[in-house]
């Protein structure tokens, strides 16, 4: 696979700040004499091990290839990788914790580091985006296309992003529900996946619907990820509750293309496809077009209860 016009500035800098952040996390680690890898700090850090490790040989053709174009005094380059199997899951794992690593950043309250710059922030979640959908069979996507904004593709610049203009009410599903909780905006990158599960499983369970939320989290996943490979549009996800009582769940994009399923292997952590919402779900359904004719559609489930009488057998 390969990284089409990399800012060499921006990966230095992406550099620094991940080394510096890895740094005051080994720090607080000592510190505080843990071992356990529950803390933030100590699964980043058996991530970083990891890459430093096992993931190792795959980069060290492209950093070779980096060094010599600023040493050529190039501004931007192409880096090619060997990708190693098993590598698409550990991806989306180290951008799911990264985009934790920001909120613990945020907060202020345990490291000196702050949250990355807009641009580290936009590149890195590009990286992760490229090797997910590059893994999946889609085409290189330049940075400049990313980092162009409108005149190019979208501007990832943070976890707030520019949504699609659906009613939440009525696309929730073929009849109007009651939404719950506040409908959450996410960009098209791998990101996004965590922390749509992060709101989804929040919302349930301060409506007391707990007893759905590892099919509700399952779902959310499989068809952010989706979303993410094949719509690469903002998207809207909404919580709701049917007029029946059931929950819905429901992630909005404004891409015209069809939905797309997904193929995996037995073993495989991603891929599993749209199959997976019958096993899980109750019911579920796409609507289509979006509201007021714009391109777009609406995927919808309602997931099944664990272990209670909705669940599949």
């Amino acid at each position: 696979m390969r990284l089409v016009g990399v800012p060499l500035r921006t990966r230095a800098a992406f550099g620094d700040y991940t080394g510096g952040l890895l740094r005051e996390l080994a720090l607080i680690e000592i510190g505080a004499g843990r071992s356990a890898s529950t803390t933030l700090p100590q699964r980043l850090l058996d991530l970083a091990a990891e890459i430093r490790t096992t993931y190792a040989p795959f980069q060290a053709e492209a950093a070779a290839t980096a060094l010599a174009a600023e040493a050529a005094g190039l501004e931007t380059c192409d880096l090619g990788y060997t990708v190693p199997p098993g590598l698409g899951p550990f991806v989306e794992h180290l951008a799911d914790v990264m985009d934790e690593a920001d909120d613990y950043c945020r907060d202020a309250q345990h490291v000196l580091t702050m949250p990355p710059a807009p641009e580290v922030h936009a590149y890195r979640t590009w990286v992760f985006t490229e090797f997910v959908r590059q893994l999946a069979g889609h085409a290189p996507r330049p940075w400049a296309d990313v980092a162009g904004g409108p005149a190019g593709g979208p501007v990832l610049t943070g976890r707030a992003a520019p949504a699609p203009d659906p009613s939440p009410v009525s696309r929730c599903g073929p009849d109007t529900c009651e939404v719950i909780g506040e409908p959450l905006a996410l960009p098209p990158v791998p990101t996004s996946v965590g922390a749509a599960r992060r709101h989804v499983r929040a919302v349930l369970r301060a409506a007391g619907a707990g007893d759905v939320d590892e099919a509700a989290e399952l779902g959310t996943s499989e068809l952010l990820t989706n979303a993410v490979l094949h719509a690469a549009t903002p998207v809207l996800l909404t919580v709701c509750r049917s007029g029946a009582g059931t929950v819905r769940i429901a992630v909005t994009d404004s891409s015209p293309q069809a939905l797309q399923p997904r193929r995996s292997g037995a073993t495989s952590t991603t891929g599993r496809g749209l199959d997976l919402l019958d096993t899980i779900s109750r019911d579920w359904g796409v609507d289509a077009p979006a509201a007021h004719g714009e391109p777009g559609k609406t995927v919808w489930f309602e997931p099944a209860a664990s272990g209670g009488e909705d669940a599949p057998s």
